[in-house]
């Protein structure tokens, strides 16, 4: 049975801590999230077909991404830990590609902050905590920013406001196809 795969590659996954001050100090939660080592830092599962591999046919930046490749009863996924204190942001960057799906409807991808933020990336819309986002998120890199401080987060695609969400300390993230 042929399976119709989804692409997805998520590079320059980057977490800053930005204190209220006014004095802007930036640290790096997650470890390698510009993939340039391979999967190092990342847990990685995948069932039936899945497959997340890290090269370099499509980066954002640098010269590496994370490809996740899923399909119908397939599952892939790379998550990490992290410890924001107080204000965070994360920027995304993320490219669907668009392959036809035959098979129970589109393809999708997932990003998840834990516990509280959900964002699913489908090939015409992104639904944030289920708010749908117009958008056309086919053959092209677009960047999604989240903007939280423990209570609620803003969500940001292509640095355009989008919505404000409820969510509690960010504790993993997750990115699955």
């Amino acid at each position: 049975m042929k399976t119709a795969m989804v692409y997805i590659l998520f590079l320059a996954l980057v977490l800053a801590m930005l204190p209220v001050q006014s004095i802007v100090v930036q640290q790096e939660l997650i470890t390698n999230g510009s993939f340039e080592n391979g999967l190092s830092g990342w847990t990685v599962t995948t069932k039936g077909n899945g497959e997340v591999v890290v090269t370099t046919e499509r980066a954002y930046s640098g010269s590496h991404s994370a490809r996740l490749r899923g399909g119908v009863y397939t599952l892939s996924r790379i998550e990490q830990s992290v410890e924001p204190v107080g204000s965070y942001i994360f920027n995304i960057a993320v490219y669907l590609k668009w392959i036809d799906y035959p098979y129970y409807g589109y393809p999708a991808a997932y990003i998840i902050l834990y516990p509280g933020i959900e964002i699913r990336i489908l090939p015409t819309q992104i639904k944030v905590n289920d708010k749908i986002i117009s958008y056309n998120a086919r053959d092209h890199w677009f960047t999604i920013m989240i903007v939280g401080n423990g209570d609620t987060a803003d969500v940001y695609i292509d640095g355009e406001y989008k919505t404000t969400v409820s969510s509690t300390t960010v504790t993993a993230v997750r990115l699955e196809t």
